[in-house]
């Protein structure tokens, strides 16, 4: 995972396929399926905006929660965010300047690191 990514389509279309297990269109997005983003007539696949709606990113707590027997652990330390999913002692905190993008890249980490 590029530690780099910033919230927005990229970062959600990643965490809907390596997190949430969403299908995800061929040729919808660039790093997973060497593409452009495609228009295919009436139909642009949009993720949900899990980076940037703390209720989009709240799915993807329960997600890694419940299908990984992971805790969240999250906390503001002055302007940015530190989220980490643990289990017992495991765990790598990630920092973001708000809880859905914290969130979303703490969940990409925990999943890639299974």
């Amino acid at each position: 995972m590029k530690g780099d990514l910033l919230p927005g389509r990229e970062l959600d279309a990643l965490v809907a396929q390596k997190v949430m297990k969403s299908f995800v269109p061929a040729g919808s997005h660039p790093q997973l399926h060497d593409d452009a983003w495609v228009d295919r007539g009436d139909f642009v696949w949009e993720p949900p905006s899990y980076s940037t709606s703390i209720d989009a990113a709240w799915q993807v707590v329960e997600r890694v929660t419940e299908s990984c027997k992971f805790n969240l652990s999250m906390g503001m330390f002055g302007l940015y965010w530190n989220a980490a999913f643990y289990i017992g002692t495991s765990f790598e905190t990630v920092t973001a300047t708000t809880a859905p993008h914290a969130i979303c890249l703490a969940a990409l980490k925990t999943v890639e690191a299974r």
